[in-house]
C-alpha cells in the first residue's frame, strides 16, 4: 500500500538523500538581496512603483465601469496615479531600463488593457469624456469657474508665446483648460476633440521633447478658436438678463477676454458702460493671482502717451480703465512681492518689470521708459500719422520729447500757402533746435519739399531714427528728410555727414525756409538762434522764419528779446496769433496734462510780401 502512494511535490526523507560529498556553497542564513547598491535599489523600487501603478489603474477602470465608485473619486485617483506614474518615468534611468509600456508589460507578463488605454490618453475618462452635470452653485461660484477655466485657455497661449513647447510645460497646462472647462458645463464644443487629440499627442512624447513650429503654429489657432467657442458656450450658463455674471468687475472683464470694450452688453441690446474700475476690484496679492490674470490687470491699467489732441482730455484710448486712487500703492506691494506661487522666474521678472513701467507712467515725463507717440496731422485734403519714437528723458537731453508747442505748428502747417516762385525752385527747408522731428517732418510730407533737420549731437541718433520710421509718410507727397547735427553757438558749419546724416548740397548755401518750435529755454539762446537765423535764411524776398513759441513765464524776457533782436535784423512779423494746447511735462496720468498757451509768428524780411495765412 505504502509503495503505491504518490510522492511528494518536495523532496523528502523518502524520496532524496543527500550526497555527503557534496559541499553546501549558501549561507541559508543570508539575506538574499536583488540590488547590491544604492542606485539599484532605487531603480527596482521605482519599477516596482510602476507595476503596482498599472495594476490599481486597470483595478480602478473596472470598479468605474462597474458604478463601483463615483466620478469624483475615481477622477481623483486616476489623476493621481497618472501623476505617479509620469514622476516616477521623469527619472533618466528608470525610463531608460522601462522603454516603453508594452516592452515592460511583456517582460513582467502582464496585460492590463484598460490601463494601457488610460495611460495612453494621459486623462480620466471623466475629463476625456464628461458625462457629469456642471455645478449648479450660485452665480459667484458659477463665475469664479468661468474665469478660471479662461485664465487656463490665457496661460496656455502666453506659454505658446514664451516658446514653452515642450510636453512637461503643455501637457499640465491643456489637461487644466480640458478639467476646468468640464466644471463649467458638459456641453460639447468645436475643437474640444482636437484639444483632447492633442493631450494624447503630447502624452505619448518624450518628458523634454519640444513641439515642432508649425505644430506649436496649429496647436495655437486650435486653441484661440476652442476658447472662442467655449465663451460662447460659458454664455449660456448666465443669467438672462446680463451675459455674464462674476465675482468682481474684473471677472467680467477677463471671462469673455473683454479687456478692452468696457461694456457690459444685456439681453435687451442695450449697452451700458462700466463705472472705472476701484483698485480693490484688481487681483489681491492675498488670492495669489495666477500669473495670466496680473498681467491682464497690469494692462489695465497702463497709460497710453498723449498726443495732445484739443480733446485729448476726452482721448478713452489714454486713460487707465481703474481710479487712480491707491494705484500706486498696488502697484509697488507687486513690484516687492516675491510672487512665491509663480513658479517661471522668467514670468515673474515680466509682472515686475510690467508693473514699474505702470508706476513708471504715474510719476511724471522725466521718469517714464521709453515710448511712442503718434500724431495725426492735418493736410489740405485729408491727414497723415507720424509715429516718433522718444527715448527715456535726462535732465540734459530735453530734445529727446514731443513738446505741445510742436504739435500745434505741425497742424499749422497746411494753413500757410506756400509762394509760387519758391514752390518752383523746390527749396530746402530748414529746421532748428528738430528734437523728435515732428514739425520737420510734417513739413517734408504736407508741403512735398527736402527738409533738413538738425539739433545737437546727443539728439540727431533719434531725430534720424524718426525720420527713417516715416519714410513712407514722407516720400508719398514728393518730400524728402534728411538730418545733421547744428550747434548754435557754432552755425557756421553742420556736422560730418559720415557722423551724423547728410548734409546739405555745397551749392545751396541758405534757406528760404526755416522752422523753429519751442527753441528758447536758455537767456543765451534768443541772441544764438538769431545768429544762426542770420546765417542761414536766404535773402530773397520770399524768405520765411516760422516759429511756435510757448508762453511761459519764466522766458517771457527770452521771447520778449527773440522778438526785438528779429526786427534789429530787419525782419517783420507779417502774420500771427496765439493758440492753446496740451502737454504732459507735470505728470503722466491723464489729469494731469497742461494747457500750453504758445505764440505763433511768420517773419520775412521788412517791406517784403509773402506768405499769406
Amino acid at each position: 500500500m505504502y509503495a503505491q502512494r504518490q510522492l511528494p511535490y518536495a523532496p523528502s526523507p523518502y524520496s532524496y538523500t543527500p550526497n555527503p560529498s557534496l559541499s553546501a556553497t549558501i549561507n541559508l542564513d543570508e539575506e538574499v538581496k536583488l540590488a547590491t547598491t544604492t542606485a539599484e535599489r532605487d531603480l527596482y523600487d521605482s519599477l516596482a512603483e510602476i507595476y503596482s501603478i498599472i495594476v490599481t489603474l486597470d483595478a480602478l477602470e473596472k470598479a468605474y465601469l462597474k458604478d463601483s465608485v463615483t466620478e469624483s473619486e475615481y477622477t481623483e485617483t486616476c489623476n493621481r496615479l497618472l501623476k505617479q506614474y509620469k514622476s516616477n518615468l521623469s527619472d533618466e534611468t528608470v525610463s531608460k531600463e522601462f522603454v516603453d509600456l508594452e516592452t515592460f508589460k511583456k517582460e513582467w507578463e502582464i496585460e492590463c488593457p484598460r490601463a494601457t488605454e488610460r495611460l495612453r490618453i494621459g486623462l480620466p475618462a471623466t475629463v476625456e469624456q464628461p458625462s457629469h452635470k456642471p455645478s449648479t452653485s450660485g452665480h459667484s461660484a458659477a463665475g469664479s469657474l468661468i474665469l478660471a477655466a479662461t485664465e487656463n485657455f490665457i496661460t496656455f497661449l502666453d506659454a505658446l508665446k514664451l516658446n514653452m513647447v515642450s510636453k512637461d510645460s503643455l501637457h499640465p497646462l491643456l489637461s487644466d483648460i480640458i478639467q476646468s472647462v468640464n466644471k463649467v458645463t458638459d456641453r460639447d464644443f468645436e475643437n474640444r476633440g482636437k484639444i483632447v487629440q492633442w493631450l494624447i499627442t503630447l502624452n505619448q512624447m518624450r518628458a523634454n521633447q519640444e513641439l515642432e513650429e508649425d505644430q506649436a503654429r496649429d496647436l495655437a489657432a486650435i486653441e484661440l478658436e476652442a476658447q472662442r467657442c467655449a465663451r460662447a458656450t460659458f454664455e449660456e450658463r448666465t443669467e438672462p438678463r446680463q451675459k455674464f455674471v462674476s465675482t468682481s468687475k474684473l471677472d467680467s472683464q477677463v471671462l469673455f477676454g473683454q479687456l478692452h470694450h468696457w461694456t457690459m452688453i444685456d439681453t435687451s441690446g442695450g449697452e451700458g458702460e462700466l463705472e472705472s474700475l476701484h483698485v480693490l476690484d484688481l487681483p489681491q496679492l492675498y488670492t495669489r493671482p495666477s500669473s495670466a490674470t496680473l498681467l491682464h490687470a497690469l494692462a489695465l491699467v497702463a497709460i497710453t502717451p498723449p498726443s495732445w489732441d484739443n480733446e485729448a482730455s476726452s482721448n478713452p484710448n489714454h486713460s487707465s480703465q481703474v481710479d487712480e486712487r491707491g494705484l500706486a500703492r498696488y502697484l509697488t506691494t507687486i513690484i516687492s512681492s516675491p510672487l512665491q506661487w509663480i513658479n517661471d522666474d522668467n514670468i515673474k521678472e515680466k509682472i515686475w518689470e510690467r508693473a514699474s513701467v505702470r508706476l513708471s507712467e504715474r510719476s511724471g515725463r522725466t521718469a517714464m521708459p521709453a515710448m511712442s507717440r503718434t500724431f495725426s496731422i492735418p493736410t489740405s485734403v485729408s491727414f497723415v500719422e507720424i509715429v516718433l519714437h522718444e527715448p527715456s528723458l535726462t535732465a540734459d537731453n530735453l530734445g529727446l520729447k514731443t513738446w505741445g508747442s510742436s504739435y500745434l505748428l505741425a497742424k499749422r502747417l497746411h494753413l500757410l500757402s506756400i509762394p509760387e516762385s519758391i514752390l518752383l525752385q523746390r527749396p530746402r527747408v530748414l529746421e532748428l533746435g528738430s528734437g523728435t522731428g515732428l514739425v520737420g517732418i510734417t513739413a517734408a510730407a504736407v508741403w512735398g519739399l527736402p527738409v533738413h533737420l538738425t539739433d545737437l549731437p546727443d539728439i540727431v541718433s533719434n531725430l534720424e531714427r524718426n525720420v527713417q520710421e516715416n519714410q513712407g509718410v514722407i516720400t508719398q507727397t514728393g518730400g524728402s528728410a534728411t538730418t545733421a547735427v547744428l550747434d548754435w553757438s557754432d552755425s557756421g558749419n553742420f556736422s560730418d555727414p559720415q557722423e551724423c546724416a547728410e548734409e546739405p548740397p555745397r551749392n545751396i548755401d541758405q534757406f528760404p525756409i526755416i522752422l523753429a518750435a519751442d527753441p528758447l529755454y536758455s537767456p543765451q539762446h534768443p541772441q544764438l538762434l538769431v545768429q544762426t537765423i542770420k546765417k542761414w535764411l536766404s535773402v530773397g524776398e520770399d524768405a520765411r522764419v516760422i516759429v511756435e513759441l510757448p508762453l511761459r513765464g519764466a522766458y517771457t524776457p527770452e521771447i520778449k528779446e527773440f522778438q526785438e533782436k528779429m526786427r534789429v535784423l530787419g525782419m517783420m512779423v507779417i502774420a500771427q496769433g496765439e493758440e492753446t494746447g496740451y502737454d504732459d511735462w507735470g505728470g503722466g496720468v491723464e489729469g494731469d496734462l497742461w494747457e500750453v498757451k504758445c505764440w505763433w509768428g511768420v517773419w520775412a524780411w521788412d517791406n517784403k510780401s509773402g506768405l499769406e495765412r
